[in-house]
């Protein structure tokens, strides 16, 4: 059967229509399939579809950092070298790292330590996270996000999620952590331990 230039175009735009929208091409109806398929070679359908794959899987918000951090609220005689605020942050680019810092009353850094680590690991940690958490149009708004109770002495915790289209989720609590708090520390000291030229040992959630 020959087609109009107008024709062809219609039909190839259903296709790519189809593929954009998630719908299985062969749900279409069979005529249909037929006609684009002997427009377009096999090669032609591979690469519109893998291309739209691509496209979709970037305009998801993907988790591209999470950072602990924990400031000590004890009555406690501090000193230069008293640690009352810790962050340990782990970053999922090109060349994953984690960093690590701790500071005085001052807001002065005292010690530091950052390491990047393998592409794997990294994913992996991440798949984590966001078994946790979801991708951020995901993220379920009624998850509760301050765990703080009221007290005079002790230290408070933040969690922060850094999505790809800049949002961010703020956790915060005092004392006890979230339920999820166990999981996040044990895939930070993993993450630890595949650091390069690592030097140092976090208080995650400052304990």
């Amino acid at each position: 059967m020959k087609y109009t230039q107008d024709q062809m175009k219609n039909l190839v735009e259903k296709f790519v229509a189809a593929v954009k929208s998630g719908t299985d091409w062969n749900e279409y109806p069979l005529a249909l399939r037929q006609s684009v398929e002997g427009l377009l070679e096999p090669d032609k359908i591979e690469m519109l579809t893998n291309s739209v794959n691509e496209k979709k899987q970037s305009d998801v918000a993907r988790l591209t950092s999470l950072s602990v951090s924990w400031f000590d609220c004890g009555l406690i005689e501090n000193t230069e070298n008293t640690v009352v605020r810790e962050r340990i942050k782990v970053f999922r680019t090109q060349r994953p790292r984690l960093e690590w810092s701790q500071y005085n009353e001052k807001n002065k850094r005292i010690n530091r330590s950052m390491g990047h680590l393998p592409a794997k690991e990294t994913e992996d940690a991440f798949s984590q996270f966001e078994n946790i958490f979801g991708a951020y149009e995901d993220f379920d708004r009624s998850t509760k996000t301050d765990y703080s109770v009221e007290v005079c002495d002790g230290s408070q915790w933040e969690l922060r999620l850094r999505y790809s289209v800049n949002p961010e989720i703020v956790i915060r609590g005092t004392i006890e952590l979230p339920p999820y708090g166990e999981q996040i520390k044990d895939v930070f000291h993993r993450l630890i331990e595949r650091a390069d030229s690592w030097e140092g040992c976090p208080r995650i959630f400052g304990i």
